[in-house]
């Protein structure tokens, strides 16, 4: 009734005479940080303020004229949708375990390790990601320390992606990372850095700066996360249709017939030049600094033509020939996919694991494949690499082939396991069966080096059996049977008395042209 409505506009008024009025209380206490108060007395305040005020608007009808028109003191709003990291994170025990594992048993229990709760927030229920923040993957390095920044406070680890989030929006902060906080062992607490919105130094920690080694700095359970529209100025996207090709300091294809287009902001120019060569019909395009234009923080747009190059040597891989190319600032090179075939001959690179021997029950375990190619990142990428988190169907994983070429059993039981469930590894068993995978990679091999995990399972004293790792080259007509073997590791048990490990041990197998292979391994066996 009426002394209701009164009340409701009294209550509106007393709150709006606080929001407005600086007056010295322990009301205004919560937002002067000098105060005497600790932080979980100002957090009480405030859900006090609010609850009171929440009370009033569900007593009185807020749409009706009657009333005083009062908006809420707002914050960020939290998105409460998020995902589970993909792959495995490591206990302190040491052993390896997914996030199946956290939902599968004693979920709560488990999800009382920070690990388990960092790397699996949607099965931890501790998705409290700030909505209007993009996370950016960073690794074991993700603190970007050439961006200038202020080092905030540590927070409880239960609230500091919130915590962090609110002290950037009131530094007026761009992005914030977060790490364990180091001076604290055994705190539970998180450091937070806040970004600030001015130019890295040097400028290469501008854009992309987790792909730069000299710019970023180690952190312990570490994660970073950038507004969403300042994501696109300070990380490259690489436009749709296009792939980008490894051209070091001289990514100007001077002898492919181009067009000279514009200097464009870097905070757009991919984007920008990929759209000018769409326009104009061109194949591909490179990026560089505005030469003329020095600390601009523009980029030149130079597009190719779909016409021979001139000389014809420089037609095909170009980057490999020296008078083909012009030295570049800060260059990059972009071509259609299509196209790429066309100007990039395609080699052919094979992994392939094989277990030979005796038939009785026996079987090795493989994780963690990481080839390199001329010293360059791993060219396996995610599931095809660590096997992790493929659903189970019969065992097959998308990216290796299985063969079978004496038994038959992995061809009936596959190889990802656990059996029957979402994949952590793999098993090699039977005689003369195995996995195997090609994958193409351009311009010369002059040096492969494999790594992997391999562990004993059943038939670990088994003299009979052993496991072979190959890698090689071949054609896009060849398979496992056809390849050229370049080098081997080979992994046996060499008596009872020493038997094979069933513990993960790193094997390796190198090869360097035009040297002989080699093959070396840190396995005591």
């Amino acid at each position: 009734g009426y002394m209701q409505d009164r009340n409701c506009v009294m209550t509106k008024l007393f709150f709006l005479s606080l929001l407005v009025l600086s007056v010295q209380s322990k009301f205004d206490a919560e937002f002067d940080t000098s105060s005497s108060f600790s932080k979980k007395e100002k957090k009480e305040m405030k859900a006090r303020r609010m609850n009171r005020l929440d009370q009033c608007y569900a007593s009185c009808d807020a749409e009706s004229p009657r009333f005083l028109s009062l908006s809420r003191r707002t914050t960020s709003s939290i998105s409460t949708t998020c995902a589970d990291k993909p792959g495995r994170f490591t206990l302190r025990n040491g052993e390896k375990k997914t996030c199946n594992w956290a939902a599968s048993n004693n979920t709560e229990k488990r999800c009382a390790k920070n690990i388990v709760k960092s790397h699996c927030p949607a099965t931890c229920g501790h998705c409290i990601i700030e909505e209007g923040y993009k996370e950016v993957e960073c690794g074991d390095s993700c603190h970007p320390i050439q961006w200038p920044y202020w080092m905030d406070d540590c927070y409880p680890k239960t609230s500091a992606l919130q915590d962090c989030a609110e002290a950037t929006e009131n530094r007026g902060g761009i992005a914030f990372s977060l790490q364990d906080c180091y001076d604290q062992p055994g705190s539970d607490m998180m450091y937070c850095f806040i970004y600030q919105d001015k130019p890295a130094n040097p400028a290469k920690c501008q854009m992309n700066v987790f792909d730069h080694e000299d710019c970023i700095y180690d952190t312990e359970d570490g994660s970073f996360y950038i507004l969403e529209e300042k994501y696109k100025e300070r990380f490259h996207i690489i436009e749709e249709g296009y792939k980008e090709v490894e051209c070091g300091d001289s990514c100007h294809p001077i002898q492919w017939p181009y067009w000279m287009d514009d200097c464009y902001p870097k905070t757009s120019a991919l984007q920008d030049c990929a759209e000018a060569t769409e326009n104009r019909g061109g194949i591909a395009f490179s990026l560089q600094d505005c030469y003329d234009q020095p600390d601009s923080d523009m980029m030149y747009c130079f597009i190719y033509q779909d016409k021979p190059a001139n000389p014809a040597k420089c037609q095909m891989n170009v980057f490999d020939h020296e008078d083909c190319i012009y030295d570049t600032e800060d260059g990059s090179f972009y071509i259609l996919e299509e196209k790429y075939k066309e100007r990039f001959h395609v080699s052919h690179v094979f992994i392939k694991f094989e277990s030979i021997g005796d038939v009785r029950p026996s079987e090795a375990s493989i994780d963690d494949i990481v080839l390199k190619v001329n010293n360059k990142n791993n060219i396996l990428e995610g599931e095809a690499s660590t096997f992790d988190d493929i659903a189970w169907n019969r065992g097959l994983s998308p990216h290796w082939s299985i063969f079978s070429d004496a038994t038959s059993f992995m061809t009936a039981y596959g190889t990802l396991r656990p059996y029957g469930k979402v994949s952590a590894f793999a098993d090699i068993y039977g005689d003369r069966e195995g996995i195997w995978i090609k994958l193409e990679v351009s311009g010369p091999i002059e040096k492969l080096d494999l790594a992997f995990k391999l562990r004993y399972g059943r038939g670990s004293e088994n003299l009979r059996r052993f496991y072979i790792a190959q890698v090689g080259i071949g054609g896009e007509f060849d398979d496992y049977k056809s390849f050229q073997v370049l080098c081997q590791a080979i992994v046996a048990a060499t008596s009872i008395e020493e038997p094979g490990d069933t513990n993960w041990n790193v094997y390796n197998a190198l090869w360097v042209s035009p040297e002989d292979s080699s093959v070396m391994t840190n396995d005591p066996n």
